[in-house]
C-alpha cells in the first residue's frame, strides 16, 4: 500500500514591502475596527453627510426658499378664495339671462330720452304752441276749430318726435345690451376655465410642498439605511485593504510505494553475493 508524502511551503512578501504592509494594515484596522475594553473589536461606523456651516444639519436636501415659500402661500390663499370670482360670474349670469335688457335695469334711460327731448320740447312750447296762437289771433280766429285742428296737429306731430327719440334710445340701449349678452354667454367658459385655473395653480403649489417633503423623507429613509449597513461597510473595507497576494503557505502530497518482502529478500541476496569472492 502506497504511503503519502506531505510537503510544506511557506513563502513570505518582499522583506523590504513588509514594514509598510504592516503599516498599511494597521491603518486600516485603526480606521474601520476600534477595540474595546474587552479586547474584542467592533467596526466604525462610517459617517453621514454633516453641514460644515450647521452641525445640526445633516440633511442633503436644500430647503426651499422663503421667496418660493411666499408664493406656494399667495397662490394657495388665492385658490381657496372661492368668492374671488363671484360677482364676475354672478354679473354673468344675470346679462345671460337677460336682466338688464328691461328699461327699469338702466336707471339713467329715462332721463338719456328726457334730455333728448328737451329741444323738441322747448320748441314745441315757447315757438310752435305761441306762433299758432299768434297766428289765429291776428286773424280773429282764436279759439275756432281751425286753431284747435292746428294744435292738435302740432301736439300730434310733437309726440311723435318725443316717441321717435325715446323709441331709438330705447331701441339702441335693448340691442347694445343684446350684444352684452351674447359676449358674455361667450365669455362664460373663460370664467369657468379662469376658476379650475385657480384651482389647478392653488393644486401645482400643493404638489411643490408634497414634492418637498418627499425630497425630505428620502433623504431621511437614504440616511438610516446608510446607518444600519455603515457597520459592514466598515468591516468589508478593512477586509478589503488586509486582503491580497502578500505571501502565504502551500502543501503538496505525493504517493511513496514501500518494496514488498520478497523484493527486499532478493535484494539483500544480490547485495551478499556482490560481496562474496568471486561474486
Amino acid at each position: 500500500m502506497a504511503d503519502v508524502i506531505t510537503t510544506t511551503g511557506t513563502t513570505a512578501p518582499w522583506a523590504a514591502q513588509q514594514p509598510y504592509l504592516t503599516q498599511g494594515f494597521q491603518a486600516a484596522q485603526n480606521q474601520f475596527l476600534t477595540q474595546g475594553p474587552n479586547g474584542n473589536w467592533t467596526a466604525n461606523g462610517l459617517e453621514w453627510y454633516v453641514d460644515p456651516n450647521d452641525p445640526t444639519n445633516t440633511s442633503t436636501v436644500s430647503p426651499m426658499g422663503f421667496g418660493t415659500r411666499r408664493q406656494i402661500r399667495n397662490i394657495t390663499n388665492l385658490a381657496n378664495n372661492r368668492n374671488i370670482l363671484n360677482p364676475a360670474e354672478r354679473y354673468a349670469a344675470q346679462a345671460i339671462r337677460g336682466n338688464y335688457l328691461t328699461a327699469d335695469t338702466n336707471p339713467y334711460l329715462e332721463d338719456m330720452v328726457s334730455a333728448a327731448s328737451q329741444a323738441a320740447r322747448e320748441q314745441f312750447t315757447t315757438q310752435t304752441i305761441p306762433g299758432l296762437s299768434s297766428r289765429f289771433g291776428m286773424s280773429g280766429r282764436t279759439g275756432s276749430p281751425g286753431m284747435m285742428n292746428a294744435y292738435d296737429s302740432a301736439a300730434a306731430g310733437y309726440g311723435r318726435g318725443v316717441a321717435d327719440i325715446a323709441t331709438n334710445l330705447y331701441g339702441t340701449a335693448y340691442e347694445n345690451e343684446r350684444q352684452r349678452q351674447q359676449e358674455m354667454a361667450m365669455y362664460a367658459p373663460e370664467l369657468l376655465q379662469a376658476r379650475t385655473g385657480m384651482y389647478g395653480a392653488g393644486l401645482e403649489a400643493q404638489q411643490l410642498i408634497d414634492e418637498q417633503r418627499q425630497r425630505e423623507l428620502t433623504d431621511r429613509v437614504n440616511r438610516f439605511n446608510f446607518l444600519q449597513k455603515a457597520p459592514g461597510e466598515a468591516i468589508a473595507n478593512y477586509m478589503r485593504n488586509v486582503s491580497g497576494s502578500y505571501g502565504g503557505q502551500t502543501t503538496s502530497q505525493q504517493p511513496y510505494f514501500e518494496p514488498s518482502t520478497s523484493s527486499q529478500v532478493l535484494g539483500l541476496l544480490g547485495l551478499l553475493a556482490g560481496l562474496l569472492p568471486g561474486g
